[in-house]
């Protein structure tokens, strides 16, 4: 059964570089020195194409969501239970309620952060400063011994 596999231009240009390489036209330094790679990673290539096809020369993760990818009906629930349940719950906390309480698995460091701080419901620590013109006094300490 034969499966159809669609290639970007590049990955069209790297199959087109790995099977001249596994024809003998090329050498596998000329092709890493073609494709920008080293000659590891050209052989580890050519056997994923000798092995799949054409299709070996797709990445892998290509098509699938990071870890911290959120639907947008799950993002929506952050936000209104952020705006209403949990009002001024710090991230940490929030997160905590929504693993255990609406049993919810999102991490901390989801795009719920970015998300919350882009709409303008969660706020950035704030850094504490001095006064403008204000200075400094230190004092200097004595040795030990000292009186």
């Amino acid at each position: 059964m034969r499966r159809v596999v669609n290639l970007t231009t590049k990955e069209a240009h790297r199959y087109k570089v790995i099977s001249e390489v596994k024809e003998g036209y090329l050498k596998v330094r000329e092709a890493a020195e073609i494709l920008g790679l080293s000659q590891r990673q050209i052989y580890r290539i050519k056997a994923r194409v000798e092995r799949e096809g054409a299709g070996g020369i797709i990445h892998k993760s290509k098509g699938k969501h990071t870890p911290r990818w959120l639907t947008e009906k799950i993002k929506d629930k952050i936000d209104h239970l952020y705006k209403t349940k949990y009002r001024g719950f710090n991230l940490t906390h929030m997160t905590e309620f929504l693993n255990n309480q609406e049993r919810m698995r999102v991490s901390r460091e989801s795009r719920q952060r970015r998300d919350l701080i882009g709409e303008g419901l969660l706020c950035q620590a704030e850094k504490i400063s001095q006064a403008p013109g204000v200075e400094r006094t230190l004092f200097q300490r004595g040795s030990d011994g000292s009186i």
